[in-house]
């Protein structure tokens, strides 16, 4: 018994962690104008939305609220909301890295930091 109050405890918070999340990036996302980070974020916000979906599909079986399946067929949705989330996050993370690329300027920044040492002496 225990064990369910603790499964379902964890999948309530993680249901709230991930509606925040997702209320966080979408308000984020509206002050956004870069086409590129806004395909990222919208890929964050639908991985999120998975990793929710997960949430809520695991936390109703352990409470035994989906019943009346038996085998794979009750694990089989958590299966699909995790690979799709762990996609959108894959996207996301390539549409950084194209976007470091073009934005990044770390090597510059380097470089401008050593000039204006060098004349502040």
């Amino acid at each position: 018994m225990m064990e369910l109050i603790y499964e379902i405890a964890i999948g309530v918070l993680a249901i709230a962690f991930e509606a925040v999340a997702i209320s966080v990036t979408f308000s984020a996302r509206r002050r956004m104008s870069n086409p590129s980070l806004l395909k990222c974020m919208r890929s964050v916000i639908l991985a999120t939305a998975g990793l929710t979906a997960f949430s809520v599909w695991h936390t109703a079986r352990e409470a035994s609220l989906i019943s009346g399946f038996s085998g794979l067929a009750p694990d089989f949705p958590e299966h699909i909301f995790v690979l799709l989330a762990a996609a959108l996050f894959l996207h996301a993370a390539w549409t950084l890295q194209r976007m470091s690329r073009v934005y990044g300027f770390r090597e510059q920044a380097k470089k401008m930091a050593l000039r204006t040492e060098g004349k502040g002496d």
